[in-house]
């Protein structure tokens, strides 16, 4: 399944479509692990250095490729909003929902994952769209919720049909 990417939040104009799996492969490779070790390193949100080395790291739409919505509803759950939250027992839990499609770990230390659904359009920039897919997005988050059994705060920023995924 190919979503819309880019080679950084800087060059959103340069969309391109790129295979969901090879994305997955390129984080769990470790593509851009020189840059995730020093995001983590520096522990303030606010540091420049931190949000200026966050910006060149690559970024995808998990719900778009083109114009047409994917069926995933994305995910982000970051850590300085959820400072007493278990990522890794989540991971674990969010990894053993069937629906699940992707999970990794953000570069603040967070998580972002991504749950199949049947949502597919082809013209997904209207405002029907986008506010069925900020329903779905709500039933799906009430529906993880439940399963993993753990109450945890969403990055608002993930609940729109063009969230995107920085890897």
């Amino acid at each position: 399944m190919n979503v819309n990417y880019f080679e950084s939040v800087f060059k959103q104009h340069e969309v391109s479509p790129k295979s969901l799996a090879d994305i997955v492969q390129d984080i769990r490779n470790g593509l851009v692990a020189d840059i995730v070790r020093s995001i983590r390193l520096i522990k303030d949100d606010d540091d420049p250095v931190k949000k200026s080395l966050k910006v060149r790291l690559p970024a995808f739409q998990p719900a778009l490729v083109g114009d047409r919505t994917t069926g995933i509803v994305y995910f982000d759950i970051d850590k300085k909003d959820n400072p007493d939250l278990d990522f890794d027992a989540l991971k674990i839990s969010i990894e053993l929902i069937p629906e699940c499609i992707f999970s990794f770990r953000s570069p603040s230390g967070g998580l972002k994952f991504g749950i199949q659904t049947n949502l597919k359009i082809s013209t997904a920039n209207t405002a029907p769209v986008i506010q069925l897919y900020k329903k779905i997005h709500k039933v799906t988050a009430d529906y993880v919720k439940s399963l993993v059994g753990l109450d945890f705060k969403i990055d608002n920023n993930s609940c729109t049909l063009c969230g995107e995924c920085v890897t």
